[in-house]
């Protein structure tokens, strides 16, 4: 058996800081038209940031980054998923591109990136100002 190890870089800020574990069930919500009354109940009941991923089936930050993507209409917005074999947290992020994987529409200056990065953190409860990460994996 071999172990590899590789790294994912973005602009953005941890997912979960402790206290906005209502904020970011609100969030999911509030864009997540698929769930019913008795299945939004039982989301809202989660008590854990593990439990939400549990319950949703995929890291919480691809989901988030997912609806922030559709609400915004880019492809850049990216979940970098937690890594127990690393400590990794779970982070939130714009994702490096190159230019010509984008549309015209996307091609956004730094502010720009850091405004829509402060409004969502908001949002999730998020008070950290976004920063360059390096996502560390390794299995």
């Amino acid at each position: 058996m071999s172990y590899h190890c590789w790294t994912e870089y973005g602009y953005g800020f941890e997912l979960w800081n402790g206290k906005n574990l209502q904020d970011v069930k609100n969030f999911i919500l509030k864009y997540d038209d698929t769930m019913d009354e008795e299945t939004r109940t039982e989301f809202m009941g989660l008590p854990e940031e593990y439990d939400v991923e549990e319950f949703m089936g995929s890291p919480v930050s691809y989901i988030v980054a997912t609806i922030i993507n559709k609400l915004e209409r880019v492809s850049f917005f990216a979940g970098y998923c937690s890594c127990g074999d690393t400590d990794q947290n779970e982070m939130l992020g714009i994702c490096p591109a190159y230019p010509c994987d984008l549309s015209p529409a996307e091609l956004i200056t730094w502010s720009d990136a850091h405004k829509l990065l402060k409004k969502y953190g908001a949002e999730l409860g998020i008070t950290e100002a976004p920063d360059f990460f390096e996502a560390s994996y390794g299995g």
